[in-house]
């Protein structure tokens, strides 16, 4: 026959839980200091990013712009294609949608013509 183990006295057993306790404790605190300490850093990654990706877009729209500005501004001769005026009237498009820079002049007579003599829409 074998004698069951006797249980502890009771101070004995509070005193183990209770150190127990604090152990697991102090092992959450860690725990989710490292998950903050992780969110953090992840999150500031993804900030970086965005700023670094956004400052790319925002010199390629500057770009772009310049270019949408030197072809908005071309003028048009009587014998310009279809082609031609479809690709100033373009310009002239993306260069008010898209650019804040100076305002294009008006649109001449003859660019309004062609347009309306090739059946395009007639810019403001």
């Amino acid at each position: 026959m074998t004698e069951e183990p006797r249980p502890k006295p009771t101070a004995e057993v509070a005193a183990s839980v209770d150190a127990d306790l604090r152990q697991s404790q102090q092992r959450l605190r860690r725990l989710v200091t490292a998950l903050i300490v992780a969110a953090s850093l992840i999150s500031g990654a993804v900030v970086y990013q965005f700023v670094d990706r956004t400052a790319d877009v925002r010199r390629t729209v500057a770009s772009s712009c310049a270019f949408y500005h030197d072809i908005a501004i071309v003028p048009v001769v009587a014998t310009s294609s279809i082609e031609g005026v479809k690709i100033v009237l373009d310009a002239r498009r993306a260069y008010e949608g898209l650019c804040d820079g100076p305002t294009l002049p008006p649109p001449g007579p003859l660019l309004k013509k062609l347009a309306n003599q090739y059946g395009l829409p007639v810019p403001h």
